[in-house]
């Protein structure tokens, strides 16, 4: 049997294997893993490379969970060659190689302190929530004229929604609606959550919104509830078929848990996480009901980003990508190559944005008008963006 090492500080997944060692012998193995990737971590930096090693990115501290940012970076989604290097992070090495690469991604334990000034934030995820501050009614009312259009013709359609708790029913939603969704819709991208998780749902006060179409249980959702709001964990339609997608089930769904949010008198729901690329599609059509992008977690929810915009690479990913950065006031800032008025869900999003920096193809001259200079980032940054003046935000629903 091979010897799996279960790491703290949730380096490894909440559904890793129990070990078939005594308790004793169990907690030893677990410290010696852990001492075993705390000398890994302070002690060599990684490099990950598209197949052609055309483009690299660099991991500081053995950075986990980085796959969607590194995929963005190289432009390459599959297996990806990577190279570990036995040596001491340090100011200086990260300055080098991100002049040489373009990018280095720390873990938030491995960032050198003289660094610290000259990093940015890029948050793994970013949350979604609709705020009810008034009657269902004037929620709806706020919708786009598509969204409410698409909605009154889903609900021609006769689809009737089922509300419960009977915990016989997880076991097949898993497997037949959000296994198969997620596979089929993310193929090997697809990042899903141990069938344990939904039976902790239920437990925390939750339930499964089931939509049917005539007798066929054609979707459904589960959400749970607290003080916060209503939380629209995992969703899925059945067998992973598309149909029911464009039939309107989602769609279907996310109105009615608006609606059973405001029945419980929550004050907000949750839509789930969120790409941290303002023009990503989900992200845009979660907007399309409502939903504000919000901060989630701590300070390791984000990724400590040392860039070298001169780097062609960046150039390229900032053309790719709308990318969301934190700001001090807990909010979001953009890096891009794109105005605003290029990125659709910018409207709907703009409370939420601080700031809009542009990358220049060539460095700011220096008697740029302060206006123009980026607040939000590092000083090393400054010359190689310019900040866009942003309308007034509009105000929430």
């Amino acid at each position: 049997m091979p010897l799996t090492l279960k790491l703290f500080g949730n380096w490894a997944p909440a559904h890793a294997s129990r070990s078939p060692f005594p308790r004793g012998l169990s907690r030893l193995k677990s410290e010696l893993g852990y001492r075993i990737h705390q000398l890994r971590r302070r002690y060599s930096y990684q490099l990950v490379s598209s197949p052609d090693k055309h483009t690299t990115a660099v991991l500081f501290g053995q950075a986990v969970y980085v796959r969607p940012l590194v995929d963005d970076f190289l432009n390459y989604i599959g297996p990806r060659p990577a190279q570990n290097v036995p040596r001491l992070p340090s100011a200086r090495l990260a300055r080098q190689l991100a002049c040489d690469h373009g990018l280095v991604i720390f873990h938030e334990d491995a960032v050198p302190r003289a660094l610290r000034a000259e990093l940015i934030h890029q948050p793994k995820s970013v949350g979604m929530a609709l705020e009810l501050t008034g009657p269902l009614a004037q929620t709806r009312a706020a919708l786009s004229l598509q969204t409410r259009t698409q909605l009154k013709n889903i609900e021609a359609r006769g689809l009737r929604l089922e509300i419960t708790r009977d915990l016989s029913l997880i076991p097949e939603f898993y497997e037949r609606y959000y296994i198969a969704s997620m596979t089929k819709r993310h193929e090997t991208l697809a990042t899903v959550v141990p069938l344990d998780w939904f039976y902790q749902y239920m437990q925390n006060d939750g339930e499964l919104l089931r939509v049917f179409d005539g007798d066929q249980w054609i979707a459904g959702i589960i959400a749970t509830r607290s003080a916060d709001g209503y939380r629209l964990e995992q969703s899925g339609w059945l067998d992973g078929d598309p149909q029911f997608v464009n039939a309107g089930a989602i769609k279907f769904l996310y109105w009615q848990g608006i609606t059973r949010a405001a029945e419980l008198g929550l004050p907000r729901v949750h839509f789930g996480g969120s790409s941290n690329d303002l023009s990503n599609g989900i992200l845009f059509q979660k907007s399309r009901w409502g939903a504000r992008i919000v901060r989630t977690g701590d300070r390791y929810h984000d990724w400590p980003l040392l860039i070298n915009p001169e780097h062609p690479a960046v150039g390229d990913l900032l053309t790719r990508r709308t990318l969301l950065f934190t700001d001090p006031a807990n909010g979001f800032f953009v890096l891009s190559t794109r105005p605003p008025s290029e990125v659709p869900a910018y409207s709907s999003q703009s409370p939420s944005i601080s700031a809009w920096y542009r990358l220049r193809e060539t460095p700011a001259p220096a008697d740029r008008p302060d206006s123009a200079t980026p607040s939000y980032l590092p000083a090393t940054l400054h010359p190689w963006f310019d900040s866009v003046p942003l309308k007034p935000a509009r105000k929430a629903a």
